[in-house]
């Protein structure tokens, strides 16, 4: 069993009512694109994790021919919000609707075996230019909902722990966000290191793509070594062992932080 993300798909009907080739050449046929790909690589017992921006539609109602579009692909589906999605509504009027083909993130976290795939859409971050008070305010309900899905995971003893994003969590390897402050603080409950992963799907780009991102790796590191080891996860889903020494706190992501802003070891990554 596979777990994918995808996103952008901005779906729109049959034929299309919004069509993205509009954008670049690189979006003709999209959708065709989509469906080819989509089942050459997932199988009916993988779960894919559809991370926002899925159809133009603008009330529930209309949104039905994308949803059950996707609905007849392979796999297992979870849905989650992006900046576009404005049918998206209440979960139990979306469970009523369409809660036979697809599971929604939000608030909550959803288990795929062992792994909870917890998220939440995101937001501008305040190193975004022109961040204004209404953006803050977005942004930190956002942080409210990252974490009561990261505690939904932490109730339910996940092994591992997925996260989800429709906007990045950071835009630069060092930079420490509303966010990562929480993935840090959740890969550490029950002082035992969590695996978490992050899935980011950046907007309008031709290759989903992800920054890297700090991590507890896969939890090999015994309790008493922890703040010498910690794995990042880069973009091409490869891994780098760090060795770093501790500081005085024995924190992970100050000594991380002190080590990647050396220009040296950042060439590493």
């Amino acid at each position: 069993m596979n777990i994918y993300a995808i996103s952008d798909l901005h779906l729109s009907g049959e034929p299309a009512k919004k069509p993205m080739d509009i954008f670049g050449e690189h979006w003709t046929a999209h959708k065709e694109k989509v469906k080819e790909n989509w089942l050459a690589t997932v199988k009916e017992e993988d779960t894919v994790i559809i991370c926002g921006d899925i159809s133009w539609a603008m009330q529930l109602r209309e949104v039905e021919e994308d949803l059950l579009w996707i609905a007849e692909l392979p796999g297992r589906k979870i849905l989650m919000r992006g900046n576009h999605d404005y049918w998206w509504t209440s979960l139990k009027k979306m469970q009523n609707s369409f809660g036979k083909h697809f599971e929604f993130l939000q608030n909550n976290c959803i288990k795929v075996g062992n792994t909870a795939i917890c998220g939440t859409r995101g937001w501008l971050l305040p190193s975004s230019e022109n961040f204004t008070e209404d953006d803050n305010k977005i942004y930190q309900r956002e942080g409210i909902r990252l974490e009561m899905s990261l505690q939904a995971a932490k109730a339910n003893n996940a092994e591992r722990i997925i996260v989800a994003f429709h906007y990045p969590p950071l835009f630069s390897p060092t930079e420490q966000t509303l966010f990562t402050d929480l993935i840090e603080k959740y890969a550490y409950y029950n002082d035992y290191p969590h695996a978490v992963d992050t899935f980011e799907i950046m907007e309008n780009e031709d290759v989903a793509t992800s920054h890297a991102m700090i991590s507890p790796g896969n939890g090999n590191c015994k309790n008493d070594e922890w703040t010498d080891c910690i794995e990042v996860k880069l973009g091409d889903e490869s891994t780098l062992d760090v060795k770093i020494p501790k500081t005085d706190s024995g924190s992970v992501s100050e000594s991380f932080r002190n080590w990647i802003t050396n220009s040296d070891n950042y060439s590493q990554i």
